[in-house]
């Protein structure tokens, strides 16, 4: 588990190369934005896996969530892993309760 800070190439890379699972939140930038406002205007849900999303030209797997927050607003986050996406799809809220237990 790794904080938001750690979203480079460089850091996936080392993680892949050791053997080491990685998952962080995924920065809300305007690559990601555009997609959920893709997703959204196609009438599509969440949760929504992006397979082989780029990091710095660095490729990695962003699951998308859409929870309430505390003022009962649906709010859409998004989480990138190393994991692979057939996995990721057999139980997509694993990886945020995963996360969730740092």
């Amino acid at each position: 588990m790794l904080d938001r800070e750690f979203e480079n190439s460089k850091i996936c890379f080392a993680c892949d190369v050791y053997g080491i699972e990685f998952i962080f939140p995924k920065k809300k930038d305007e690559k990601i934005q555009r997609r959920i406002a893709e997703y959204k205007a196609e009438g599509k849900k969440f949760p929504r896996i992006i397979e082989n999303y780029e990091i710095d030209n660095y490729p990695v797997n962003v699951l998308l969530m859409e929870e309430e927050n505390s003022k009962g607003e649906k709010e859409i986050y998004g989480c990138a892993t190393n994991r692979e996406a057939k996995e990721i799809q057999k139980d997509p809220e694993a990886i945020s309760e995963y996360y969730g237990q740092r």
